[in-house]
């Protein structure tokens, strides 16, 4: 599977030779050389060896060689984002599927995406465990076939950056096979790819055209495009082109895809090296997390952006490809949406075996008008004092008083509301204010701003 040109195979046979061989840590690089002499290929590894630029991630490699004919060496360097406990491939229908892993790069907040037997995908989160360990089991469909399974993690860099809008990105992704056989033959797509159209140029509006065909069956409207954010796309493609290696994350995409326009209720940034774009289509939609989001939700918003890479030996160029994908956010309506976080803590409060918080309407007022002037640009997020020396003004009558909780995001709707006060190493108190606007706040253009504040008698 070797071209006398020493290309590397197609991303999409990658995939599957990486599926077919049980690898569970995604391909990054494949090298492949080829030499009259099997002595050359030794000092070509040694040189590859010296040249090779360390890793911003934990990687794995392995390196095969052949020596019949002419010889022909690979070498595979692959992200190593988890350390998996044995994982069958082979299930009954119905069976548990019991996935235990172990993060090596930072990621928390664990998630299990697998497709279901409708051509849906269920999310079923893990269980953090002791030193990094992370389990779930999940039931294996009652209906035979080839089913995939993804692990989804928070990217550590993007969530120290960005806590309220932190990257998810995806750590494992394999296909495991429910009262089925492992087929011995790639798929059709990987066999006979269709053709692409002959102007590269046009490679990213057909990624777009065949993912609205896509979404035409599944009943949804095409998605949409943005010329910000396909620039936003074409920028990092070159990037990561010239970088030889999958360089660091841009770990403040979320405010870049919030410049471009677009801020973000949850938003994913993959990218490829690709030689077709049929082929790049099939697997992406054979992701569960980019199906879902792709196939799923009702508003999307992709850019994609092509480098071409330097070409092989007969001339022939290949593509790195980064796709963009943005869910937006969606306006809110503070009074509204202010009820769903008071419930929100409500809810903390009764697992935690207190009563629901009591509010005082002169106090709510002073807490949202407070926001409504950060909002605007009158008042700073973090300008706590005349907003705290205003709230007991027109509460003298309360004696105690906690020190607010504030955050900025793109979508408050995202974070864990019950959570403001997690953080916060003061006891409860019996009432509780909060305060939610967007507005374009500094270096946070259609942000999302929440203040809350804890008082009692």
């Amino acid at each position: 599977m070797v071209s006398v040109d020493q290309q590397a195979p197609s991303q999409a046979l990658l995939a599957w030779l990486s599926w077919r061989a049980g690898a569970l840590a995604p391909a990054a690089r494949v090298v492949v050389m080829t030499t009259p002499g099997g002595d050359d290929l030794d000092l070509q590894t040694s040189d590859f060896a010296g040249k090779v630029q360390e890793s911003v991630y934990p990687e794995s490699f392995g390196i095969a060689r052949v020596t019949r004919g002419r010889p022909v060496q690979a070498i595979v360097l692959a992200r190593h984002a988890l350390a998996v406990e044995p994982l069958p491939k082979a299930y009954a229908p119905g069976a548990p599927i019991t996935i235990k892993v172990k993060s090596l790069d930072g990621s928390t907040e664990l998630s299990l995406l697998a497709d279901d037997e409708n051509g849906g995908v269920v999310e079923e989160r893990f269980a953090a465990g002791d030193g990094g360990a992370f389990s779930v089991t999940h039931k294996a469909p009652s209906k035979p076939g080839r089913y995939f399974i993804e692990v989804t993690g928070l990217d550590s860099r993007t969530l120290q950056a960005m806590p309220e809008n932190p990257w998810r990105r995806t750590l494992l992704w394999v296909p495991v096979y429910v009262g089925v056989p492992e087929p011995a033959a790639p798929d059709a797509f990987v066999q006979t790819p269709s053709a692409s159209p002959p102007d590269a140029t046009s490679w990213g509006s057909r990624v777009v055209e065949l993912y609205d065909e896509a979404r035409a069956k599944a009943g949804k409207k095409p998605v949409a495009t943005n010329g910000r954010l396909t620039a936003l796309a074409t920028e990092r493609s070159g990037v990561v082109a010239r970088a030889g290696r999958e360089p660091p994350p841009d770990v403040v995409l979320a405010d870049e895809l919030a410049s471009a326009g677009l801020p973000p209720h949850d938003y994913d940034q993959s990218h490829a090296r690709v030689d077709g774009v049929a082929d790049y289509v099939a697997l992406r939609l054979l992701q569960p997390s980019a199906r879902r989001r792709l196939l799923g939700a009702e508003n999307v918003v992709v850019g994609v952006g092509l480098t071409a890479n330097p070409p092989n030996a007969k001339g022939e160029v290949d593509y790195t490809l980064v796709e963009d994908d943005v869910e937006p956010a969606a306006r809110f309506d503070a009074g509204q949406d202010r009820a769903k976080v008071y419930a929100a803590l409500d809810a903390r409060a009764k697992a935690e075996g207190r009563a629901p918080f009591k509010h005082d309407e002169d106090v709510s007022k002073v807490v949202q008008q407070f926001a409504d002037e950060v909002c605007h640009g009158i008042k700073r997020p973090n300008q706590m004092k005349p907003f705290v020396d205003k709230a007991r003004g027109v509460g003298d009558k309360y004696k105690q008083w906690g020190t607010p909780v504030w955050r900025v995001g793109y979508d408050f709707t995202r974070w864990e509301e019950s959570s403001l006060f997690t953080k916060s190493k003061e006891a409860p108190m019996v009432y509780a204010e909060v305060g939610i606007c967007q507005g374009d706040l500094p270096g946070k253009p259609g942000a999302s701003y929440v203040v809350s504040i804890q008082y009692a008698p």
